[in-house]
């Protein structure tokens, strides 16, 4: 633990940035933690929709994909069910997921008790939010370069930034267990 402030007092250009973020997530937290009922479920279907389209999107690139490796190898594109059936069984378990925390979540509300429980919940839902939508967008980066023979440079962005957090958090769980 003195290790981790020392070196947070000696990284001053990171302030601004910790300060910003912060405040922006607490203040987004604690609007959503005190939202109505309407503004939950609102939150809850904008959040479905946005995931919805995302994975709509990488459906659509993956038959497009799907397609252009069937014309490589000379062979005609035939649907086949595998591959697509995990992207509705995708749709059908973050439907379930939201539901479940739009549920906890209004039940919180009801109860009008437990603040942090609620802040929980929405952290976690937003997390699996960003979560889901940057596996969707990764997915759609490798249909493109199935599609194209190459990744253009946002999805080659992306993959970075996946590798440098699955990294991260694989250090932080090895240091936790030595």
């Amino acid at each position: 633990m003195k290790h981790v402030i020392s070196q947070f007092i000696n990284h001053k250009e990171f302030y601004f940035l910790s300060i910003s973020v912060g405040t922006f997530l607490s203040t987004i937290i604690s609007f959503l933690s005190t939202m109505h009922e309407r503004l939950f479920l609102g939150v809850t279907i904008s959040i479905w929709l946005i995931t919805f389209f995302v994975n709509v999107i990488d459906i659509h690139t993956g038959i497009k994909a799907d397609t252009a490796s069937k014309k490589k190898i000379g062979e005609k594109f035939v649907f086949k069910s595998g591959k697509a059936w995990r992207a509705f069984e995708k749709i059908i378990i973050f439907t379930l997921l939201i539901w479940f925390l739009w549920s906890l979540e209004t039940e919180i509300n009801r109860l009008k008790s437990y603040n942090f429980l609620l802040s929980i919940i929405i952290a976690i839902k937003f997390t699996l939010f960003i979560y889901v939508i940057l596996i969707e967008l990764q997915s759609i980066g490798e249909n493109e370069e199935t599609r194209f023979g190459k990744k253009s440079k946002p999805f080659i962005l992306l993959d970075k930034i996946i590798e440098t957090i699955n990294e991260g958090v694989i250090n932080r769980i090895k240091k936790t267990m030595e």
